[in-house]
């Protein structure tokens, strides 16, 4: 189904407004008229968050004299490696040679992530036989 030209030529002139207002006001147009940016360029300040501040004050844990305490980062770190370690886990404790359902979405996993690792640049295949022992 093709869109009649009425309808992609309005929409085409907006798109290429907005694409030319932004090159104008934006970074890139600051270094071609040589002033500073219509905007500031962000900056993201997301500190990690401790569970229970008001326990700041005391002496949670030492570790080589400083004191930590779990953050909001580590508790889902710690939450999405039980999840993983638990999922692959549970594909892999009764491997089959005709896999099930989960077995496959393992499998599907394990050989997405090699392929991207192979295609940042790792061009030797990777060996995992123990993987599958």
């Amino acid at each position: 189904m093709r869109l009649p030209v009425k309808v992609l030529a309005p929409v085409g002139l907006v798109v290429l407004a907005l694409f030319v207002a932004g090159v104008l006001t934006g970074p890139l147009g600051a270094t071609f008229t040589g002033r500073e940016p219509f905007l500031p360029s962000p900056e993201v300040h997301l500190p990690a968050e401790p569970l229970y501040p008001e326990r700041e004050h005391m002496e949670a844990l030492s570790l080589s004299s400083k004191n930590w305490s779990v953050t909001n980062t580590m508790l889902a770190s710690w939450i999405t490696i039980a999840l993983l370690v638990s999922f692959f886990y549970a594909a892999t404790r009764k491997m089959k040679v005709l896999p099930g359902r989960v077995q496959t979405l393992a499998e599907l996993i394990i050989e997405m992530l090699l392929k991207f690792v192979e295609s940042a640049g790792h061009t030797a295949p990777i060996q995992c036989h123990w993987l599958y022992e």
